[in-house]
């Protein structure tokens, strides 16, 4: 993964995910074979101001991408929602793709080795 500063420019945010005037800047692209990315996403006015309750404060979803039984992104994903609740204006929501319980994702060694113990995996 190659992190970077591109500019001190910003690109105006998605008006559909978003409450508000929001802007989402790169931080992080993805070299191959990763596929993750990382973004800075902020606000341009107080998005607290005149809002009493969570659903008037805009929200950011914190995704645990890994559904594998022997993963580790749950521990880290709790970890996140700590540290970015603290003195934020904004609402954090914990999402588990493994709750969804589709057949996905779910081989406990990494698709890598091709060591498939599902036979949904191997279809």
């Amino acid at each position: 993964m190659l992190i970077t500063r591109n500019s001190i420019e910003t690109t105006p945010g998605p008006s559909d995910w978003f409450t508000g005037t929001v802007f989402v800047d790169t931080v992080a692209a993805p070299s191959e074979p990763s596929r993750l990315a990382a973004a800075s996403v902020h606000f341009d006015e107080n998005p607290r101001a005149g809002a009493d309750q969570d659903e008037d404060r805009p929200r950011i979803a914190v995704v645990i991408g890994s559904t594998r039984p022997t993963r580790i992104g749950a521990g880290i994903a709790e970890w996140v929602m700590h540290v970015a609740e603290e003195e934020s204006p904004l609402s954090y929501e914990l999402i588990d793709l493994a709750v969804i319980d589709l057949p996905f994702l779910d081989e406990p060694l990494k698709a890598a080795l091709r060591e498939y113990e599902h036979e949904h995996t191997r279809a």
